[in-house]
């Protein structure tokens, strides 16, 4: 049962790789999303009368199930695997008497 002053979410879909919808396909809020393998990508128009690419994964990520804990960050393996990590602070070693000078970027300032 749909609720006063919603609109149910309409799909369309396409396996054409670098496929897009394009503004006439859609009115505003309906999604689109490309099931190619290459593309796997999710298209929205929003109430300008814009097609926009919401979220896509063209490398075929598989991204944890879960959320993690304070500290630790999303990494790969290299395949296409992601895995929540501890990030540990590294230890530089400075040489006695040595300089350390950092770039700052105010942006401009």
């Amino acid at each position: 049962m749909s609720q006063t002053g919603y609109t149910p979410i309409q799909l369309y879909r396409t396996t054409t790789a670098a496929a897009a919808p394009s503004s006439g396909n859609l009115v505003a809020g309906e999604l689109a999303i490309n099931i190619a393998d290459a593309d796997m990508a999710l298209y929205s128009k929003n109430n300008t009368g814009t097609v926009k690419r919401l979220i896509n994964n063209p490398a075929g990520l598989k991204y944890p199930i879960v959320d993690g804990t304070s500290g630790q960050a999303v990494t790969t393996d290299g395949a296409g695997n992601l895995t929540l990590t501890t990030i540990t602070p590294a230890t530089v070693s400075v040489p006695a008497g040595a300089q350390i000078y950092t770039a700052l970027n105010f942006g401009g300032f």
